[in-house]
């Protein structure tokens, strides 16, 4: 089996609510979709995240890969990313590669799992845990209204609620009482600090807040911060999870080894792929820590990436995020997947186990061309989203 064709299109998803953080507010998600052709009729399938405005910078690394991909084996894909990050340039900001090749090198897992006839998560594992289990990240807004969100998304079997900090110490002490009261004592609740704190007043805020018994508290401090994210680890009674502290595998690498998380939340997409996420997960286990995967925002390819990877990882034991139920359509076969109880199973088809809806492709590659994209920081100036019945449609 050889690869014959690269195609990638541009695609743009409106969220159906908000999603406020401490850097801006989404309102959708773009993504570059990714199709891999293969000289027996296989195509296999993938999604890179657009993190950031333009979509087209991702779309050009992925472009750029064709000549490096042509007459390649898919299952040669550890050496096929390592050749695209020299011979392109980009082993010097591994964390756009990573978030760019991502769709890639999914592309050529769902080939691999097409070729044999296997899940995904069977080439990568195979079945340790029977569901992947997800958090509900609350949308920031009034103590009240946040504590009415808790309290249906528990009602509909979430364990674990997730809060993000955006800058106002009294604001999150209100939103996590109003929270803890509404979901009861054996709810989990995690808290995201995106690098917002200082070591030595992170020690002092977070000891403040024990009382609330949260689950964990994620990223206090700067992502280069090892001493103090060891510092806070060490001084608290509250376990602390790296995000920005473990973006790459290297970088993972180095929070491990300075003992500056009692969690590896794990990014699948810019530690070099699904490879590369299994070995830092391979890391966290062998220095006795859990891991959790981490979302950048995710249409049902990526989804069901974390999906496949969270079964098939043994200290994958805490519940992972996911912004997938922000989405307000998806553009594979079906639309958006349902959640059981805030649980998602993989299917036993081979690949990935879904496909794309050409109808959908191209309505949201319309909806990109019309209106630009949606990023983690706001929408691109001069659109705006239209809400009518069915899926919110973005319009210049």
């Amino acid at each position: 089996m050889k690869i014959t064709e690269l195609k990638t299109t541009i695609v743009c998803v409106p969220f159906c609510k908000l999603y406020p953080w401490r850097l801006g507010v989404a309102h959708g998600i773009t993504v570059v979709l990714v199709e891999l052709a293969t000289d027996v009729g296989l195509v296999g399938i993938g999604e890179s995240p657009c993190f950031f405005p333009p979509a087209e910078a991702t779309k050009g690394i992925l472009d750029a890969a064709a000549p490096l991909l042509a007459g390649e084996d898919p299952f040669d894909h550890e050496r096929i990313y390592r050749r695209i990050l020299v011979q392109n340039g980009l082993y010097y900001d591994r964390v756009f590669a990573g978030l760019a090749l991502s769709g890639l090198d999914l592309a050529l897992w769902d080939l691999m799992g097409k070729a044999t006839g296997q899940p995904l998560y069977k080439l990568i594992g195979g079945r340790v845990h029977q569901v992947a289990r997800f958090i509900s990240i609350v949308p920031l807004a009034e103590p009240s209204l946040m504590a009415d969100t808790a309290r249906e998304v528990v009602a509909a079997g979430c364990k674990t609620v997730y809060l993000k900090y955006d800058g106002d110490d009294r604001a999150l002490v209100a939103r996590l009482k109003a929270v803890r009261q509404a979901v009861g004592p054996d709810v989990k609740i995690r808290v995201d600090f995106n690098q917002g704190l200082s070591a030595g007043y992170a020690v002092k805020f977070l000891r403040s807040l024990e009382l609330l018994d949260l689950e964990a508290v994620e990223q206090p401090c700067g992502e280069d911060d090892l001493d103090g994210m060891r510092y806070v680890r060490q001084s608290i009674g509250t376990p602390v999870i790296s995000d920005e502290s473990s973006k790459t595998l290297h970088r993972a690498y180095a929070t491990i080894k300075a003992e500056a998380a009692d969690v590896i939340q794990v990014e699948p997409y810019s530690s070099d792929g699904i490879w590369g996420a299994r070995k830092v997960c391979g890391m966290a286990e062998a220095g006795g820590l859990p891991v959790v995967f981490h979302s950048v925002g995710e249409l049902g390819l990526n989804q069901m990436k974390l999906v496949h990877l969270a079964v098939s990882t043994p200290n994958a034991t805490l519940d992972h995020q996911t912004l997938y139920d922000y989405n307000s359509d998806d553009v594979i076969q079906g639309g958006l997947m349902p959640f059981d109880e805030w649980t998602m199973s993989p299917p036993d088809r081979p690949g990935l186990g879904v496909e794309l809806d050409v109808d959908r492709v191209r309505e949201y590659a319309a909806c990109y061309r019309e209106g630009g994209g949606l990023y983690v920081t706001g929408r691109t100036s001069g659109t705006r989203i239209r809400r009518a019945v069915g899926p919110a449609k973005i319009v210049a």
